[in-house]
């Protein structure tokens, strides 16, 4: 990594944005900005193909991290300056005591007095000439306490009273908002996407029936980008590196690990990314210990990242997790704050606006002591003085709306499903055919490594620096077309060998599938998938089939059943009608399925016992606290959306809109499942009988020629 030419340690540089307007980034966070890791975010897209419906909706991942950084930064400086002195006293003390510890572990040799004191006069320098200041915490609080009115900046902590309140706000303000800068740096191309496409290769290998060995190497070979957290792969460094932040955070290695493997692909994939930028680290200055304070910051972020390994409420270090939560919780954050107010915004519609200001300057740190005094007593969490329940209330409604008409909307979830489904075919098709030069296309562009001798597939996603570097949107277009020619071209291949007699391989399907899909996808040929519910819903679907009421709740715990189980039932789908395929009955059918989920506020009741720090709390008038679900009827009542959650049906064959004979077989066979899984239901509830296939009936009638 090359140095970031500034001119000097305190020089900021300032970011217009089309959602915060102006504000700046540091020193540390330029370095990282610089870095190639994070410009690669340039070309990520961070609604994957939400553009098909919203032509103005090309948001991509680089302004998203970086306006989380800055909304984190605005959230936590407020918090600590709305606090009530002896909350914020001894949230100072429990940071000063972590402080204290993740220094003696990075640098060992604190153990001796006069080194010790020398590390923290280099750290102290290091602040003072780079970020002091800049978090502005200010100690201002909304209840002062009568003897204790306010904390001075300058105020000593640590057992040496070697840190200062500034230096533990500043420090601490600038680890959350490199959090915020990495949270999102290892999503693949296109985002959720691709991520997506991983869950689902092994159900569908299991469908198309490849050998066993194939879906075991591939759980293999993605597991161990799980495993590989640590940027590298080694077993010894993989072993040191959780050995090592196990006891930063002092919890056992097998519950760190426990906790990274479950994060979801790209988190992983982040703190992977994230120790890679670490270990290739070149401070811009040398000098006042600036590049031992960025490693402290480093580690810092990593410790907040980490943090959930941390379940016991009596740890010692468990108000990490509180912190963990501004980036990333159950309710409100900076994440959620900003993709909310950017993804309207950036689709041209006026969907999305709240008042950020309103909730982040009414941000309040708290500490609810615990009342049993065997067990740690203090346990903070980041709530919201009473004067923010509005703009939260605003933010969980612009979200719900978000996603039901931007998210889901019908033609660009239809595109991003028909993507997903791509991508899982043709890495199941690069596992389970070795001599495609699909495969050796994926080698080139960096998303396998095959062996030269045995042509096995030795990686997955490869985590080395110029592969790290190469994945993005454009790479993988490029790509798409490549894989469509060559899928063309093998198609014709396997055409001649049926005329000269030879049987119908698997491969053609898997073949002919993956070219329906790149038209779809990076041509727009939407001539290829039809939706057999797009005039009337499943649910509608479902009631006209089995005779029950619309409004029914009857009805509505079928539907959820049946969502519920609707993974299963496509499985049985697609491996029913690849028999089907192979006796020439019908053309090659892929059946997709999407579930849309609203994105509600679930309560406490509805969420059932959840750890303090994921909890909303509502600071009132007099001082005390509350859950929010006691604040705001309107919150505690969202829930009930839940029930909205739906399935869109997407099947895709060539030229399918055009192809009555095909479109009627289908509605047949969807109608057949649908009484199906209504006996099943109606077995189950009644008397608890399960039946042996829920969708058995649907699939043994023969369909006539089309």
């Amino acid at each position: 990594m090359h140095p970031t030419h500034l001119s000097h340690p305190r020089a900021i540089t300032p970011i217009s944005d089309a959602i915060h307007d102006r504000f700046e980034i540091t020193l540390f966070e330029r370095e990282f900005i610089d870095s190639a890791y994070f410009q690669r975010l340039h070309f990520v897209l961070q609604n994957s193909t939400a553009y098909v419906a919203f032509p103005s909706n090309k948001n991509t991942r680089f302004p998203h991290s970086v306006g989380v950084a800055h909304v984190v930064g605005e959230m936590f400086g407020n918090a600590l300056s709305n606090a009530t002195y002896s909350d914020l006293d001894a949230f100072f003390k429990k940071c000063a005591d972590f402080l204290e510890h993740i220094i003696a572990i990075i640098w060992p040799a604190t153990k001796d007095h006069s080194y010790r004191h020398l590390i923290y006069q280099d750290l102290s320098a290091a602040h003072l000439s780079t970020i002091s200041g800049l978090s502005k915490f200010l100690h201002t609080p909304i209840f002062p306490e009568k003897d204790n009115p306010r904390i001075h900046t300058e105020r000593a902590y640590g057992s040496l009273g070697q840190f200062s309140a500034t230096f533990i706000a500043d420090t601490l303000w600038q680890a959350l908002r490199f959090y915020g800068l990495m949270h999102d740096i290892g999503h693949l191309p296109m985002s959720h996407a691709f991520e997506a496409a991983l869950d689902d290769i092994p159900n569908l290998m299991r469908a198309y029936k490849q050998d066993k060995t194939d879906i075991q190497h591939f759980d293999y070979l993605r597991s161990k980008r799980f495993r590989e957290f640590s940027g590298f792969s080694s077993h010894k460094t993989i072993d040191e590196y959780s050995e090592f932040f196990s006891r930063i955070i002092s919890c056992p290695s097998n519950a760190l690990e426990s906790s990274v493997f479950g994060k979801d692909f790209h988190e992983v994939r982040s703190i992977s990314v994230f120790n890679r930028f670490i270990s290739e680290y070149q401070s811009t200055f040398l000098e006042n210990g600036i590049p031992d304070y960025a490693k402290l910051i480093h580690h810092l972020t990593l410790s907040f990242v980490l943090a959930t390994a941390i379940q016991d409420e009596s740890h010692r270090f468990y108000f990490l997790n509180s912190i963990h939560s501004l980036i990333d919780s159950e309710a409100v954050d900076a994440d959620r704050l900003d993709y909310t107010l950017r993804d309207g915004n950036e689709s041209g519609s006026h969907l999305g606006q709240f008042d950020l200001i309103r909730v982040y300057s009414n941000s309040v740190l708290i500490n609810n002591k615990n009342p049993n005094k065997e067990r740690n007593g203090n346990r903070f969490s980041f709530a919201y003085y009473i004067r923010a329940v509005s703009g939260i209330e605003q933010f969980f409604e612009q979200r719900y709306q978000i996603y039901k008409y931007i998210i889901y909307h019908r033609t660009s979830s239809r595109s991003n499903r028909c993507l997903e489904y791509l991508l899982s075919q043709i890495l199941n098709y690069c596992f389970s055919y070795g001599s495609s030069g699909i495969r050796a296309a994926l080698d080139e562009y960096s998303y396998i490594e095959t062996d030269e001798m045995s042509q096995k597939i030795t990686n997955l996603l490869p985590s080395e620096p110029e592969c790290l570097i190469r994945l993005d949107d454009s790479n993988l277009r490029t790509l798409l077309f490549r894989v469509k020619h060559l899928a063309e071209e093998r198609l014709r291949e396997l055409e001649d060998e049926q005329e000269l007699g030879g049987e119908v391989q698997p491969e053609y399907f898997v073949a002919a599938e993956i070219v329906n899909l790149c038209n779809i996808v990076v041509l727009r040929e939407f001539q290829h998938v039809h939706n057999p519910f797009k005039r009337i819903s499943f649910g509608q679907r479902a009631a006209e089939i089995i005779g029950v009421e619309r409004s029914g709740d009857e009805l509505q715990q079928f539907l959820s059943y049946a969502l519920d189980n609707a993974t299963g039932v496509l499985d049985y789908i697609r491996r029913s009608l690849y028999k089907k395929m192979k006796n020439g009955q019908i053309p090659s059918i892929s059946v997709l399925i999407n579930i849309q989920k609203p994105r509600c506020y679930i309560n406490d009741e509805q969420q059932g016992k959840r750890l303090y720090h994921n909890r909303l709390f509502v600071v009132r008038e007099n001082g005390a606290f509350d859950s929010i679900d006691n604040q705001s009827l309107f919150l505690k009542n969202m829930y009930h959306r839940e029930g909205e959650r739906k399935a869109e049906i997407y099947i895709v064959s060539e030229n399918i809109k055009n192809n009555a004979a095909l479109k009627s077989f289908i509605t047949v066979r969807i109608d057949s499942i649908i009484r199906s899984l209504w006996r099943h239901w109606k077995g189950t509830a009644n008397n608890g009988v399960q039946l042996a296939d829920p969708t058995a009936e649907a699939v043994d009638a023969q369909p006539r020629q089309m």
